[in-house]
C-alpha cells in the first residue's frame, strides 16, 4: 500500500515536472540575466563575495536551462513552434543571447578567457539565428495587427544587439593590434541596437496612448523599456574609453559621449513612469505577491541600471552618479531575493497539492 502510494506520488510529481517544462516561458533565460548582472554590478562595487555567489548561482542556471530547453526541443518540439508563431511571446528566446552575453562579460578579467570566447560566439550565432528568422515571420507570415502583438519584450532585440556590443569591446582588448575591426564591429551592434529601440519604442508608445491598455496588458516585461537604454548605456561608455586606442572611435568620441549621456536620461526618465504603470496594475496586493516568469525581467534592468552608473559616472562631470550605483543594486538584490522566494513558496505549494491529490 505504501509503495503504490509512493509511485502515485512520483507519478504525480513527473507529470508535473513535464508539464511544467512543456509550457516554459521562451524568456526563462531572464533568470540568468537578472543574476549575472547582479554578479557584475557587485564585481565592480568590490563586493567580491557577492559577485562570486551570484556568479555561480548564474551558471548553475544557465546550464539547468539549457538542458530543460534541449528537453523542450526534443520532446515537445509542437509547443516551442508554437511560441515561435505568436510574436508577443517569440521575442523572449532573445534571452538565451542575452544571458549568454552578460556572463561572458562577467568572466573578463578572469583567467577564463577561453569560456568567454566559446559564450560570445555562441551568443553571436544565437543572435544571428533568433534575429533574423524572428524578423522574418514577421514579415512573410504574421497577419495580426501591431497592437495585438507588441509589448516591452520586443526591445529584447536592442538589448541582446548592445550585449554584443558590449562584449565584441571587452573581447577586442584581448586580441592586440588586429582589434580595429572587432572595435568598428562594437560600434555596429551599438547603432543597431539603438536602432531597434527606436523603432520599437515608437509601436509599444503607440499601443500606450492609442490602444486602451488594461492592467493585464501590463506585464513586467516593460521594464525592458527602461533596462534597454541602460545596456546601450553601458555600451556607450564602453566605445567612449580612451583605452581602446582607436583611430575610429577618436573620430566619433564626442558624438558617442553625448548619444550615452542622453540615452541615460532617457532610461531614468522611465523609472517613475514605470513605477506608476505598475503601482496601478497592482492595487491589489493580492497580485503583487504571486509568482511569475516575468518578474525577472524586473530585476534585470535595475541591475543593469545600476551598472550604468558605475560607468557613466567616470564622464567628466558625472562622478557624483557612482553615488547611486550601490543604491540600485542593492534595490535590484532585495528584488531578486524576493523573487526567488516567491518561486521557491509557488514551487512548493504545487508540489504539496500533488502530494494532497495523491494522498
Amino acid at each position: 500500500m505504501a509503495q503504490s502510494k509512493t509511485d502515485a506520488i512520483s507519478t504525480r510529481i513527473r507529470e508535473w515536472v513535464q508539464s511544467r517544462v512543456r509550457a516554459m516561458s521562451p524568456a526563462y533565460f531572464s533568470v540568468v540575466m537578472a543574476t549575472g548582472i547582479l554578479s557584475v554590478g557587485s564585481e565592480l562595487n568590490g563586493w567580491k563575495a557577492s559577485s562570486s555567489f551570484f556568479l555561480a548561482i548564474a551558471l548553475i542556471f544557465y546550464i539547468s536551462l539549457l538542458i530543460l530547453y534541449g528537453w523542450r526541443w526534443t520532446q515537445f518540439a509542437s509547443h516551442m513552434r508554437t511560441d515561435w508563431v505568436h510574436p508577443e511571446r517569440s521575442f523572449g528566446f532573445l534571452t538565451l543571447v542575452a544571458a549568454t552575453d552578460v556572463l561572458a562579460i562577467r568572466l573578463n578579467g578572469t583567467h577564463e578567457f577561453w569560456l568567454m570566447s566559446v559564450l560570445t560566439v555562441f551568443g553571436l550565432l544565437s543572435w544571428m539565428a533568433l534575429l533574423y528568422l524572428q524578423f522574418a515571420y514577421l514579415i512573410f507570415e504574421n497577419e495580426r495587427p501591431l497592437a495585438a502583438i507588441v509589448n516591452g519584450s520586443w526591445l529584447l532585440a536592442p538589448v541582446a544587439t548592445q550585449s554584443l556590443a558590449i562584449i565584441s569591446a571587452l573581447v577586442a582588448a584581448h586580441i592586440g593590434d588586429e582589434r580595429e575591426w572587432l572595435l568598428v564591429a562594437s560600434f555596429a551592434f551599438w547603432a543597431l541596437g539603438i536602432l531597434f529601440y527606436l523603432l520599437f519604442i515608437v509601436f509599444i508608445l503607440y499601443r500606450f496612448f492609442f490602444s486602451g491598455v488594461r492592467r493585464e496588458d501590463l506585464a513586467p516585461s516593460y521594464w525592458i523599456n527602461m533596462g534597454a537604454m541602460a545596456i546601450a548605456t553601458v555600451a556607450g561608455t564602453h566605445l567612449a574609453s580612451p583605452e581602446l586606442g582607436s583611430p575610429f572611435l577618436h573620430l566619433i568620441h564626442s558624438f558617442v559621449v553625448a548619444l550615452t549621456v542622453m540615452m541615460w536620461a532617457w532610461g531614468s526618465f522611465w523609472i517613475p513612469l514605470l513605477l506608476i504603470m505598475g503601482g496601478w496594475k497592482y492595487r491589489s496586493w493580492h497580485s503583487l505577491f504571486r509568482y511569475e516568469t516575468g518578474l525577472w525581467s524586473v530585476i534585470f534592468p535595475l541591475g543593469m541600471y545600476a551598472v550604468s552608473l558605475s560607468f557613466i559616472s567616470h564622464f567628466p562631470g558625472l562622478s557624483f552618479l557612482s553615488l547611486f550605483a550601490p543604491v540600485f543594486l542593492l534595490i535590484a538584490i532585495m528584488a531578486w531575493c524576493i523573487t526567488l522566494l516567491l518561486w521557491v513558496i509557488a514551487t512548493a505549494q504545487a508540489l504539496k497539492g500533488l502530494y494532497q491529490e495523491s494522498a
